[in-house]
């Protein structure tokens, strides 16, 4: 199943940094609560994987609108891109390598 949904929807850390502060995109740290205070890219909703499923309506304004995920390495952000496709959200991008990947500025 995940296959199906290949590098194509794989980012660049680049393009979470180019979309900090832009309304029209989500920039979803599907990490743990702890690991987000830890330090996050500026402007990330936390909403972990592991409840994901139960918190889709405090995302659901971007069903139709760009959806930019990451976690810690890129394992757990595949999973939440890959729900997410499956609950309906028509634009979801996960980062390549997670937060360990990111070379930028974090805020906690």
């Amino acid at each position: 199943m995940f296959g199906l949904f290949g590098g194509g929807n794989k980012v660049e850390p680049e393009v979470l940094k180019e979309n900090i502060g832009n309304k029209e995109v989500l920039i979803l740290d599907v990490r743990t609560k702890d690991e987000f205070k830890g330090g996050h890219i500026k402007g990330a909703k936390n909403v972990p994987v592991e409840v994901i499923d139960t918190r889709l309506k405090e995302i659901e304004a971007y069903k139709d609108k760009q959806v930019l995920v990451y976690c810690h390495s890129g394992a757990r952000s595949a999973r939440a891109a890959s729900f997410l496709r499956s609950a309906g959200f028509s634009d979801v991008k996960d980062m390549k390598g997670g937060i360990m990947n990111w070379r930028y500025e974090t805020v906690k």
